[in-house]
């Protein structure tokens, strides 16, 4: 009961500053508290900044994961086709063609090849690669065809494989 009391009476009592003209600013930390908060978010950030990649690194763990789903879908396809390798025909085979590992064939310019991507999802690895056309293409190559940004910027000698339709 005792309590009840004083807890009404301190609620009725406004609290102020010895200066009269002034009350209290609740809502700013105290000072040991506002330096204690800093320090916890120094060792936050310490912590966890290391573990944040930088673009660089980040890049190139995407580009090495690429290559390691492309080179699944290497192997799926060989599980598929009586251990044979994915074809990969010349340039005028290809053209005429379009029955390859990618199906296209990119250059410099402006051709079709830089920028259409059914050709990626249309290739022979296409199905083995569930269809992502982004597996094809490092991030850190921005090199842009005439065109536009190419769809893919790995490749694979032509002499590779036997030519099987």
């Amino acid at each position: 009961m005792l309590l009840a009391t004083l807890e009404h009476r301190r609620a009725k009592v406004p609290r102020t500053s010895p200066d009269p003209n002034r009350t209290l600013n609740r809502s700013c930390l105290q000072p040991d508290r506002a330096a204690r908060r800093d320090r916890i978010i120094a060792i936050l950030a310490a912590l966890l900044l290391p573990a944040l990649p930088n673009r660089k690194q980040s890049e190139g763990m995407t580009c090495a994961n690429n290559l390691k789903q492309l080179s699944l879908a290497w192997q799926l396809y060989a599980d598929e086709s009586a251990d044979l390798l994915v074809n990969n025909h010349g340039v005028p085979e290809t053209l005429a063609l379009r029955n390859t590992w990618a199906n296209n064939v990119e250059d410099w310019v402006d051709g079709d090849d830089n920028t259409n991507l059914t050709y990626l999802l249309d290739s022979k690895l296409g199905p083995f690669a569930n269809r992502a056309t982004r597996i094809y293409k490092c991030p850190s190559d921005r090199e842009p065809a005439a065109n536009g940004q190419r769809i893919r910027s790995m490749s694979m000698n032509a002499m590779v494989a036997t030519p099987v339709n």
